[in-house]
């Protein structure tokens, strides 16, 4: 009962930003302003098909048979990620939690949803995420939270990390390597990162997209029924 609410929630949510897109389109607003919230709307639909795809996980045996088979066909040892993109920060000194989906170009993009704060404690601006822990969903949809730091005076800026996904979707990503930021002197940390070839074969891509596509539709049909 409590994750349908959630939805309801999301669902309320996307709608009233999807009418706040058409209005401005209306208006003539620039394409810069109307992309914010298309990606916000992209955003909040897929957090709410990866919440009904938890929920019907548990009361499906039809979804959970195709789930757990995409599950299967994620299951990789060694996945490579690597930063595309940084950013200034003056409040946080590292990424804390990652969320991102596997696109179909078969690569993982995650981008940075919160930092740690180190006003609070001087100390943590030394610090830098050596280990995050998550999950990657039965849809691709990825949320990782640091689960160990490391700490150094210079190379704490991470310039490679390597992962690994489970038959369960668990996700562990360890920073391999680092870089120093001299000249900001530790303000900058990574805000989106990209990972390698996600699958061990085209067919399993193509396998786990098919896939996909039979479970939204049985997600699509499941909002529609919790719609009042």
């Amino acid at each position: 009962m409590k994750s349908e609410k959630k939805i309801s929630r999301l669902e309320r949510k996307l709608s009233k930003e999807e009418r706040k897109l058409n209005r401005l389109k209306g208006k003539g607003a620039s394409p810069n302003y109307l992309n914010n919230y298309r990606i916000n709307i992209s955003e909040l639909n897929n957090e709410t098909n990866r919440l009904c795809a938890i929920k019907l996980e548990s009361v499906s045996n039809d979804f959970s048979k195709i789930a757990k088979h995409n599950y299967e066909l994620l299951q990789i040892q060694k996945i490579i990620f690597k930063p595309y993109k940084e950013e200034m920060s003056y409040a946080g000194s590292y990424a804390n939690i990652l969320h991102g989906k596997l696109n179909k170009n078969g690569h993982i993009y995650c981008n940075t949803k919160a930092t740690n704060n180190w006003l609070f404690n001087p100390l943590a601006q030394y610090f830098f995420p050596s280990e995050f822990k998550g999950q990657i969903d039965c849809l691709g949809n990825v949320r990782l939270k640091t689960s160990r730091v490391g700490a150094a005076i210079f190379d704490r800026l991470p310039s490679e990390l390597e992962g690994s996904i489970n038959s369960d979707g668990e996700m562990i990503l360890k920073t391999t390597k680092t870089e120093g930021d001299f000249i900001t002197q530790g303000k900058v940390l990574i805000s989106k990162i990209i990972g390698s070839y996600t699958f061990k074969s085209l067919e399993n891509s193509n396998e786990f997209f098919m896939n996909s596509q039979s479970l939204l539709e049985m997600i699509n049909q499941y909002r529609e029924y919790l719609k009042p």
